[in-house]
C-alpha cells in the first residue's frame, strides 16, 4: 500500500489500520497463500514527494517482490500541481513499479467519498470530484484496476 495520510493511518491503533483490514481478508480469501501486506503510507505525502525522495527504491529493496501494489495518491497531489500533476505523477509511480516488478498488479484507489455534511464540516466531495473522475479516466486508460 502507497500513499498519503489515508492510508498511513497513523492516528489509528493497529488493528484500525487499512493494511491490518487488507491482510485479514486476503489472507480469508486465500487461505493457502502466505500474505504479507506493507504500509508504506506518508501522513501530508503527495505522489510528487514519493517519487522525488526515492522511497521507491526502498521499498523495492525491502521486499523481495511485489505482487499488487494499492496507490492512493491526489488530496495532497491536486492541491499541489492539480489534477493533470497529480496524474502525471501517478503514471510515473505505475511506470517505475512495473520497470522494477514486471508482473505487479496495480490497483489505482480514489479517496474516500465524505459523507458531508454528516462527517465533515465542509464539503470536500465537490473539489475532489475532478480528481477522482480524471483517476478513474487514467486508469482505464491504463489498463489498472481502480477501487
Amino acid at each position: 500500500m502507497i500513499g498519503e495520510c489515508t492510508v498511513s493511518c497513523n492516528q489509528w491503533p493497529p488493528a484500525n489500520r487499512p493494511d491490518n483490514h487488507l491482510q485479514v481478508e486476503l489472507r480469508r480469501a486465500f487461505p493457502n497463500q502466505n500474505v504479507v501486506v506493507r504500509n508504506y503510507g506518508d501522513a501530508g505525502g503527495s505522489a510528487r514527494g514519493f517519487l522525488d525522495s526515492n522511497r521507491i527504491d526502498q521499498i523495492l529493496q525491502e521486499l523481495p517482490q511485489i505482487n499488487i501494489a494499492y496507490l492512493r495518491y491526489g488530496i495532497n497531489d491536486r492541491k499541489i500541481d492539480g489534477v493533470s500533476g497529480c496524474i502525471r505523477y501517478l503514471r510515473l509511480i505505475c511506470e517505475r513499479l512495473k520497470e522494477a516488478c514486471p508482473d505487479v498488479a496495480i490497483i489505482i484507489e480514489t479517496n474516500i467519498w465524505v459523507d458531508y455534511p454528516q462527517h465533515n464540516l465542509r464539503d470536500r466531495n465537490a473539489r475532489l470530484a475532478p480528481l477522482y473522475e480524471a483517476m478513474r479516466r487514467f486508469a482505464e486508460k491504463d489498463g489498472y484496476p481502480v477501487v
